[in-house]
């Protein structure tokens, strides 16, 4: 039904175009391959390519139906998605319905084939941080501000959250910013929708036929479609890619695009669970016992990244951790599956209004999400807070 409502009832986005900085010897990556036939170095540069913002309800014309300062959703969306399949646009549609406005970043690489070979299929937190400065200069000051990711788009949320808050947290102690450095983004709250933790192990639990299908639909998005510009900077590299067995297999082998040596050099600087114990905005997360994609057995595996709550004992699971946070909110539903949440037995379906599409499958984690981000606002208020224990 999503994809019909989508085709037959698309989103009418506000397009925001950001074109990243062109490649210099400053701002570009360089990393040793270690694959035995690649480039002694492999320089991934910054490159020129677009990063779109899709605006909804849009800030112009005759579907500008809120106001400018109207609370803003900034939605990362998929693996293989965009901003007309985040998956779905349930959560732009109710959204709106609530009065929230939402702004789908399309990632590099996400609504466009890539023009330079910076390659990194969560997202890179420096374009996320970008976009964010961007939207802060349109819309008015103390505007709310919220931050969403679904599935993959998960991923880039909870690392960047993670990496900015330890920024905030810095700031608020006294140190200064840096030569040219903007303050790091800052959210009323964030929601996390069916992540999976481990990023060096879980894309390798997908149950078939899932696996392969999307193993399948990756290298078609991500490989196939960029060949002529990641198989020239590392033919090795991208045959290496395109003949992985698995998703696990595949990140690893895409690690030099992303600017890392190595499969171990990505995950030690982009595996979330590194600085999820950083995190100090408000933050809902939720998965499902019946996901077959980001398996329940992810959330329940104790982190090697956090340090135990007494001596002698195990590490805490992710569980543990998000129970222990000053600012974490679990759900763990029986049912689900990988993003649905299906809300109602005889009639999962919610009336939204007529320029909406008047009809849309119920979510029940896209309004726990809205929800949650109401209770915040009227907690905290619009200014973004780090919450301590």
């Amino acid at each position: 039904m999503n994809a019909m409502q989508a085709r037959l009832c698309p989103i009418r986005y506000e397009r925001h175009r950001l074109r990243s900085a062109s490649p210099s010897e400053q701002d570009s990556q360089t990393c040793t391959s270690k694959n035995g036939n690649a480039p002694e170095k492999l320089v991934v540069g910054v490159g020129e390519d677009d990063i779109f913002l899709d605006i909804y309800p849009p800030l112009n014309g005759p579907d500008a139906c809120l106001p400018w300062a109207a609370p803003t959703l900034l939605i990362m969306p998929g693996l293989c998605c965009n901003s007309q399949d985040l998956p779905g646009t349930t959560l732009v549609r109710s959204a709106s319905s609530r009065g929230f406005r939402s702004i789908v970043v399309g990632r590099r690489g996400h609504e466009a084939p890539l023009v330079s070979p910076r390659m990194n299929i969560f997202g890179f937190e420096d374009e996320i941080e970008m976009a964010y400065h961007r939207v802060v200069e349109m819309l008015p000051a103390k505007t709310p501000l919220f931050f969403v990711g679904i599935s993959s788009g998960s991923k880039v949320v909870v690392t960047a959250l993670g990496k900015w808050d330890e920024r905030r947290k810095k700031a608020k102690d006294g140190e200064r910013l840096k030569s040219g450095e903007h303050p790091a983004p800052g959210f009323v709250a964030a929601s996390s929708i069916a992540p999976g933790y481990d990023l060096s192990k879980c894309m390798g639990r997908f149950r078939p036929p899932y696996d392969q299908m999307i193993l399948h639909s990756t290298k078609e998005f991500w490989l196939i479609r960029n060949a002529p510009v990641l198989r020239a900077v590392d033919p090795v590299t991208y045959s290496s890619a395109l003949e992985a067995t698995s998703l696990q297999e595949l990140l690893d082998r895409c690690a030099p695009f992303a600017g890392h040596p190595d499969a171990a050099s990505y995950y030690a600087d982009q595996n979330p669970i590194i600085r999820l114990q950083s995190i100090r905005t408000p933050m809902f997360v939720v998965n499902a016992e019946d996901d077959p994609c980001t398996i329940a057995d992810n959330l329940f595996e104790p982190s090697p990244c956090a340090t135990p709550v007494e001596d002698g004992a195990r590490p805490p699971n992710y569980a543990e951790i998000a129970a222990l946070s000053p600012c974490a909110v679990l759900a763990f539903t029986p049912s689900g599956s990988h993003c649905p949440f299906l809300d109602g037995y005889l009639f999962p379906f919610t009336i939204i209004p007529l320029r909406l599409g008047l009809l849309q499958l119920s979510c029940w984690s896209e309004t726990a999400t809205l929800d949650f981000f109401e209770s915040s606002l009227e907690t905290f208020g619009p200014e973004p807070e780090l919450l301590e224990n």
